[in-house]
């Protein structure tokens, strides 16, 4: 299965315009230049950072896995079993995760765990080693109620300098959030 390259892990684009006001003394109006510069409300249209991360981990985590694999290994003659984990990220309510390649090759078993605390055995369905994805497959019963899931955005709408979160269960972490700039 060939798949195109993506920005993984739930990768939000903030390129709207921001305008920072120099610091000021509490209860003091905004200056002049901010209060007139014909942006009706420039200080209210600067959205709460904080709150823009929290609306969007409340509406991503839900569709996080983490990944348990058993792999197997003859890197020293003999046949022996190696855990790694990882991430991945639920793209179907079918139970579809998006994840990396390096964490599911050569695996033996895929065991992931959702955010509610649910686990299943997974079977890696794709993998592309020179875009480092994969995706698995939960094993559900059949009838399952459908899973929450993200979806997938245009990544090719991604410039330098707009800020991503990205969102994940690395390092056998419950659940982690990380924010940067594209570069």
């Amino acid at each position: 299965m060939h798949i195109n390259r993506f920005v993984l892990a739930a990768a939000f684009g903030m390129s709207a315009p921001f305008a920072f006001a120099q610091p000021q003394s509490p209860g003091m109006p905004p200056p002049a230049d901010v209060r007139d510069a014909g942006v009706k409300g420039a200080i209210g249209s600067i959205p709460d950072f904080r709150r823009v991360v929290q609306d969007s981990k409340e509406k991503v985590f839900p569709a996080v896995v983490y990944i348990r694999v058993i792999r197997e290994s003859t890197e020293y003659g003999k046949k022996e079993l190696q855990q790694v984990s990882g991430s991945g990220v639920i793209i179907s309510p079918d139970g579809e995760v998006l994840t990396n390649w390096h964490v599911v090759d050569k695996a033996a078993t895929v065991r992931c765990l959702m955010s509610n605390g649910e686990h299943f055995d997974a079977k890696v369905v794709g993998s592309d080693k020179d875009t480092d994805l994969a995706v698995i497959k939960l094993q559900r019963d059949a009838g399952a109620t459908p899973l929450p899931y993200a979806a997938l955005g245009d990544s090719t709408t991604l410039k330098e300098g707009d800020f991503i979160m990205v969102m994940g269960a690395p390092w056998g972490l419950n659940r982690s959030v990380s924010i940067g700039i594209i570069s």
